[in-house]
Parts: structure tokens; C-alpha cells; sequence
């Protein structure tokens, strides 16, 4: 896309190289593996939300989230029973909205020289949960939904002794539904101690097996109401596919293949109103077969290369692509503790996040991050996280008639709930300032989000857009007003990330009402 409302689509699934280090401004190499090269051209868009709604024409568009989703807090645990039943309990006394408890580990752990990882043999591990029964009817009894995991993986060396008297990846194996090698045997994956094959979703019986799954362990065995759609970028090239396609080829469209297996498990048993799952891999016509995306495995840090900062980037760019509900691991999820590197999750990390995630994610989801450890600040932590979170929780919960609206217009028009300043605001010069879309949104059209991405920082500078018929910009946490086209840097203390909303909307005068009701 240019800011000329110009864009073009390619829809080669090869592999492809996008260079846009050309020293003129107006130039950009596309290098495509393969022949012929296609595409679509997009060249006549009146403004930039235009050419977004034009673009997801072709895309597909992403439909409402269930209604469950929007009322609180979806909160991730992993570590057993005893573990899981102690934090939820501190939680649920806290009177935290919470509308969903994910578990990662519902399958069990695999233990080697790596740590403990996820295993990857899709049913309830008794051993993990022997209390799952009564923890399901815990939940349930408080209005808390069960959430789970799977990917398209299937581990080969499992430890729980239940799952490998119930291998699936013997099952699967012996029914040629992974993916092969050049000598026709399943491919062999690594990923450090773990073994595992991959499902070839070009195998219409391999996509109903995996459906069964889905549809027998994860909604039958578990109750799981959501679960995140792990993984879907590592077809390899040299890949023998039932299909017949090579693996370079159908590499970039595996991820829609396999959202849509996803999708149809729970549309083939008439839940979809009702059951959810989250994607982080994608291709060009995933927003229509999709729920809701995360933004990846972001670095506990603060930084925009691979931190909280990214969440604005990501969360703005993939709206533009038809990525219209996106959210992110409140916290963020990868812990590095390296000789030369120690990325912790610190408390002041923690808040600035659940405060960015509150006006942008499409869903309000915590990840205990890739370290369970004590040095990683935890939202159940001290009786102060707990109120914190808590807090934020609720002003997300009470937003949920403004999402639904959101949700209405990315379903009919493509439009993202995160929007770059020029989606909203295409007149004034500013709006499309590079540093600036670093560090501030729109969340729909009430609400301009500046978000404290630096550590340590309790002021933020703010620019004020401008447009035809700006009155004032009105502050969230205060009385204080500002001029449409001033930049001015306001006060931003832990718990009052910058908020504002133009004088004369009902939705941010609303949530403001809310917010003194609560005090």
C-alpha cells in the first residue's frame, strides 16, 4: 500500500523476495521462485480505510468473536493441578473479571535436556490434571471458560506412559497423514529433544482425522471453548505432499489450510458462536477462515524490535493486510537468561503491557511467558498486580459493546480495531509521520491510544491529529483538553497510559463515566 492508495497483492504461494532497500523511494523489487508471477493491482481507492476495505475484498474478512471473549480476562497457567487450582483461586478472590482459564499443558510435559516443553499428543494428560473434572466444574460454576492448545505437529519419544499406549503419532504414521520425505517415509522434524511428524493438510483424510481430534479431545475431553492454533510457518522445501505440490510451494499456504481445519472442526458440530481459536501464522486469505491472530513470541523487554514496542507495529501493519482482531501475550512470552543476555519480565513491563492491551487487543489474554520462574513477574503475584490487572480487566469488559461495533465493521468492511493514524486521519500530514505510527494508534475511531513503550518513563509526548470539524481531544484520566494539531508531552504514570477521545464522543465520554463510577 502507498499513501497514494495504490497497492498490489501477490498471490504466488512460492517463495518470495521483497526488497525494499532500493535507494529510490518509488521503487521495490518483488523476486518470485516460481512462473508465472500473479497478482492484483489495486489503483483506484479514494483514501487509505478505502483501499483496506477494497484489499479485503479479496482477502476475506474476519467475523465476531463470541461474546464470552469480550466480557473479561482470559487468564494463562500452565503447571498442574495443584499449581493452577492455588492461582485461580487468589485470582477469583481478587473479584477479577475472568471469562476464560487457558491451560498449554492439558496434554502433558515432555522432559529432557530443553526443559519442559509441551507434549505433542493431542488428549488430557491425567497425570498433568488429575483434577481436571472437578477444576472443569469449578470454572464452570464461576462463568470461566476452559481453553486449550494443539498444532500440527505429532511428537514421536512422548514420556507420559498414557499417551504412548495412545501414541496419535502411530496412528497417523500408519495412515500416511503426515507429511514425506524423498524416500516416501514420514518426515522426521526436530525441535530441540522433541521428534515429531506434521500433518499434511493437502490429505483430505488427514484434515478429518485431525478434525476428529479437535472435535473428540479438545471440545469433547477437555471442554475447551478456545485454544491457540500453534505454529504453520515450517513446511519444508524438500517436501513430498499427497497433493502432489512441492513443499517450496505450498509452503506460504499451509497456514490457511490449517485455520481452516480449525474452523470447519467447530463449524461441523454448530459452534462457532460459541468456541474460538487464536492463529499466529498467516497467507493472503487467512482473515477468512481465521478467528482472531496473536502477535507472536514477543521478548519480555520493552524495545520495538522484538518487545512491547512491536505490539503497536505489528498490531497497526497487520491491520492494514486484513488482520482485523489481533492481540498479544499480555507480558509479552520469551524469557532469555543467557550468559550475555537476561530478559525478565519485570513487574513495570507487566502493567505498561495489560495497559496497551486493554485499548487494542481484540481479546485480553495473559501468558505466564517461556520461564515460569520467580524472576518473571506474575499478574497474581502481590495483592498490587492483582488490583492492577483487575482494573484494566474491567475497563476491557465494559468496552465490549464498543469492540462489538468494531467487530461489526471488520465484518462488513474489512476495517481493524488498531488503526494507523493515516487510516483515520489521511489529510493531516502528520498522521503518517514513521516515528509517529511507532508510538500511537487510534482504536477504532474514539479513541487515540499513546502507550508508555519506554522503561522507566512517566511522561509521554502526544500528537493531537487534526480534521475537518476537530474541536478538542479530551483526556481520559483528567480534565485537561488539547488543541488538534499540538503535540504536547502529558503525564503518564503507571495505570494512566495516554488516553483520549475527541470532544463529542459518546464512547469515550462513557468510558469515562466508568472509570469515576469506579473510583
Amino acid at each position: 500500500m502507498t499513501d497514494m492508495n495504490r497497492g498490489f497483492m501477490l498471490t504466488n504461494t512460492e517463495t518470495t523476495i521483497f526488497d525494499y532497500t532500493s535507494e529510490s523511494s518509488s521503487a521495490l523489487e518483488i523476486e518470485v521462485w516460481g512462473y508465472p508471477v500473479s497478482g492484483t493491482l489495486f489503483y483506484y481507492a479514494t483514501s487509505p480505510m478505502a483501499f483496506t476495505e477494497m484489499l479485503t475484498e479479496y482477502t476475506g474478512r474476519m467475523s465476531a468473536l463470541p461474546a464470552w471473549t469480550q466480557e473479561g480476562a482470559i487468564i494463562g497457567l500452565e503447571g498442574g493441578s495443584d499449581v493452577v487450582e492455588e492461582k485461580m483461586d487468589a485470582l477469583m478472590a481478587a473479584d477479577i473479571p475472568i471469562k476464560g482459564l487457558w491451560l498449554q499443558d492439558w496434554a502433558g510435559l515432555h522432559h529432557s535436556y530443553d526443559g519442559d516443553r509441551l507434549q505433542w499428543n493431542w488428549r488430557l494428560s491425567n497425570d498433568q490434571y488429575p483434577r481436571w473434572s472437578t477444576m472443569k466444574s469449578t470454572m464452570e460454576a464461576a462463568g470461566i471458560k476452559m481453553l486449550s492448545y494443539i498444532n500440527p505437529y505429532f511428537q514421536i519419544n512422548l514420556d507420559d506412559e498414557e499417551q504412548i499406549a495412545e501414541s496419535q503419532f502411530t496412528q497417523g504414521d500408519k495412515a500416511g497423514y503426515f507429511i514425506k520425505d524423498n524416500n516416501n517415509e514420514t518426515y522426521v522434524f526436530k525441535s530441540g529433544s522433541i521428534k515429531f511428524g506434521c500433518l499434511d493438510v493437502t490429505n483430505p483424510a488427514a484434515r478429518q482425522w485431525m478434525k476428529f481430534i479437535i472435535q473428540e479431545n479438545l471440545i469433547g475431553e477437555a471442554s475447551s471453548y478456545g485454544w491457540m492454533s500453534d505454529f504453520g510457518e515450517a513446511v519444508p522445501y524438500d517436501a513430498v505432499l499427497y497433493s502432489g505440490i512441492s513443499g517450496a510451494d505450498h509452503h506460504n499456504e499451509f497456514p490457511e489450510y490449517w485455520q481452516q481445519v480449525n474452523r470447519e472442526a467447530i463449524e461441523e458440530i454448530g459452534m462457532q458462536d460459541e468456541i474460538m481459536f487464536f492463529s499466529r501464522s498467516a497467507y493472503n486469505k487467512s482473515p477468512s477462515t481465521a478467528r482472531v491472530f496473536w502477535l507472536g513470541d514477543q521478548l519480555t523487554t520493552f524495545d520495538d524490535k522484538d518487545g512491547l514496542g512491536t505490539v503497536l507495529i505489528s498490531a497497526q501493519s497487520s491491520g492494514l493486510t486484513g488482520h482485523s482482531l489481533t492481540h498479544s501475550d499480555i507480558g509479552g512470552y520469551t524469557v532469555v537468561d543467557y550468559p550475555l543476555a537476561h530478559y525478565h519480565r519485570s513487574k513495570e513491563l507487566l502493567f505498561r503491557w495489560i495497559e496497551v492491551e486493554t485499548f487494542s487487543g481484540a481479546m485480553f489474554r495473559t501468558h505466564v511467558g517461556s520461564s515460569f520462574e520467580d524472576s518473571d513477574f506474575q499478574v497474581w503475584d502481590t495483592d498490587e498486580s492483582m488490583a492492577f490487572f483487575g482494573r484494566f480487566a474491567s475497563i476491557f469488559a465494559y468496552l465490549k459493546d464498543y469492540r462489538a461495533a468494531l467487530m461489526v465493521e471488520a465484518s462488513e468492511k474489512g476495517r481493524p480495531l488498531v488503526r494507523s493514524l493515516f487510516l483515520e486521519f489521511p489529510t493531516d500530514a502528520n498522521s503518517w509521520d514513521e516515528e509517529l505510527l511507532k508510538t500511537q494508534f487510534m482504536f477504532g475511531s474514539d479513541f487515540l491510544i499513546a502507550p508508555v513503550i519506554i522503561e522507566g518513563a512517566v511522561t509521554k509526548s502526544v500528537y493531537f491529529p487534526d480534521y475537518d470539524g476537530c474541536s478538542k481531544w479530551v483526556s481520559m484520566w483528567s480534565e485537561d483538553t488539547y488543541e488538534c494539531g499540538s503535540t504536547v508531552t502529558v503525564d503518564a504514570g503507571l495505570g494512566a497510559t495516554p488516553v483520549f477521545y475527541p470532544a463529542g464522543s459518546q464512547n469515550g465520554a462513557g468510558l469515562k463515566k466508568f472509570l469515576a463510577s469506579e473510583k
